[in-house]
Order: structure tokens, then sequence, then C-alpha cells
């Protein structure tokens, strides 16, 4: 089944935006230090769909690890991430 360009073109935009996203949230994490998916959400402005995908993604290339728990603002549960190099540990 051949793609149409379109397809590619749609393709290439949401990469390139997915990429971005992930560079300015680990920006953050970096310049805050031990923070919250609310946190983050806050400091960039933008609603949590956006960037619990970039966090997840992140974590699973070893870039940023969770540390713990707290308690966000609704009470619930949440995960404190911070910066991780592989080769020395939590920056």
């Amino acid at each position: 089944m051949e793609m149409h360009q379109n397809s590619l073109d749609a393709y290439g935009k949401v990469r390139k935006w997915k990429n971005d996203m992930q560079m300015r949230v680990l920006d953050t994490v970096k310049r805050n230090g031990a923070t919250t998916l609310e946190d983050i959400c806050k400091i960039m402005d933008r609603p949590e769909h956006c960037i619990s995908g970039r966090l997840t993604e992140l974590k699973q290339s070893g870039v940023i690890k969770i540390v713990g728990t707290t308690k966000n603002s609704n009470g619930n549960t949440c995960s404190i991430y911070v910066p991780f190099n592989k080769h020395g540990g939590v920056v």
C-alpha cells in the first residue's frame, strides 16, 4: 500500500512537533529540577495531554527519571521527574 504525499507531509509535521515539544519539556525539567506534570504544564502553559506523552517518551529514552511521588493540587498522587544522565545518574 502506497502512502499519499499528504500523509507523508502530515507525518513529518507531527514528528517535528513531537521532537520540538520533547526538547522543550526536557529543558523545563532541567531548569526546574524535581518537578511534576502539573508544574511543567503551568510553566509551559500547556494542557496535560500535550505534555504527558512527552514525559513518557523522555523517560523511555532514559533522559528523565521518576524519583518519587507527591500530591498535586487536586490531591491525586503524581510522579516527580528529574533529568537523568545514563552515565552519571541524576543531573
